[in-house]
């Protein structure tokens, strides 16, 4: 008896139209899913492309930091407008240049001028980034 009014009141609540999804649902759900995988994948490439631009600038800071310490290490030279750094080993797509400013250049030190010591100016530029860092050497 049970049995006999299920079935008829389950014919009444789900009719013959009502069996499965429509071709608009189905359309409606694909296009969810499709917004939601391209807006993940954007997600991820700009990701990408952060993480690429950090480590281009962080090895640029390693470099000019290299530099200025290997600067600094070599004796004073009182008339130097640059040094040699070849001796460094540079990573392809990446140079670097120094440019020595003397402690008597008015445009760099003012107020105070003293021949014993220098402003050093590293620049690396590579992997679309330029990175600059100062120092200073002294006698």
């Amino acid at each position: 008896m049970f049995k006999k009014r299920w079935y008829k009141l389950s014919k009444t609540i789900f009719s013959n139209r009502e069996k499965g999804f429509t071709l608009v649902e189905a359309l409606v759900a694909s296009l969810l899913l499709v917004m939601i995988t391209g807006a993940l994948l954007t997600g991820l490439g700009t990701t990408n492309t952060v993480l690429l631009r950090t480590d281009a600038r962080e090895t640029a800071k390693n470099l000019a930091e290299t530099q200025l310490e290997y600067i600094k290490n070599i004796d004073y030279n009182p008339l130097a407008t640059s040094y040699d750094t070849s001796a460094i080993i540079m990573p392809a797509h990446y140079s670097a240049t120094n440019v020595v400013y003397l402690g008597s250049d008015v445009n760099h030190f003012n107020p105070v001028r003293d021949n014993n010591i220098q402003k050093i100016v590293i620049t690396i530029t590579g992997a679309g980034i330029t990175y600059n860092l100062e120092g200073f050497k002294t006698r």
